[in-house]
């Protein structure tokens, strides 16, 4: 059994996470912009399945994964990975749920992915591929996904982008994977 200690810090080190909120103008309306990164979290801190995080302007909470095969797998960890610049949250057969605090008009994730299928969710439609570039194109939830990648020491790094189509947000943005690393995540009301 885990000491308590562990988890009462696990699910509190999160609420630091916040890298910027930063506000800009663009005309006559106004913009703001979370970036997430996971630079001032432990090195090897682990999260599971049912941990949930407050940063500022979203909630963060950690799901089974949904393979390609529609099997759902309840013992996944997400751990800090000490060695990597920029840090990096290894997703291990687990899903981060992010639900901006508002919604966003805008969102997006970097990542590193070795191996395995992948699973995104927006505003509850889920998909499961075997190559984040599968998801380059396809309405989601409301929103257009755009994925640009290119193979680097370590694995494929990528940015996956989140539009809304008109009168439509991003209310909840889901990633999972069997070994995908998540370096940012970003989005904009």
């Amino acid at each position: 059994m885990e000491p308590r200690f562990s988890n009462v810090l696990r699910r509190r080190v999160l609420q630091v996470v916040v890298a910027a909120v930063v506000a800009t103008t663009a005309g006559a309306a106004a913009a703001a912009t979370a970036l997430y990164d996971f630079s001032s979290l432990p090195d090897g801190a682990v999260f599971e399945v049912g941990d949930t995080l407050a940063p500022a302007n979203a909630t963060f909470e950690f799901t089974g994964f949904q393979t390609l095969a529609g099997v759902w797998l309840e013992g996944g960890l997400a751990i800090v990975v000490e060695s990597t610049n920029p840090k990096e949250l290894a997703l291990q057969d687990i899903t981060l749920r992010v639900a901006p605090n508002p919604s966003a008009s805008f969102a997006s994730v970097r990542y590193v992915w070795r191996s395995g299928d992948v699973s995104v969710a927006v505003n509850g439609a889920r998909l499961a591929v075997t190559d984040p570039a599968a998801l380059d194109g396809v309405v989601l939830g409301g929103c257009v996904l755009a994925v640009t990648q290119k193979n680097a020491p370590g694995g494929v790094r990528g940015l996956l982008r989140v539009t809304p189509q008109a009168s439509e947000s991003v209310e909840a943005l889901e990633i999972g994977g069997h070994d995908l690393g998540l370096t940012q995540l970003r989005h904009d009301w």
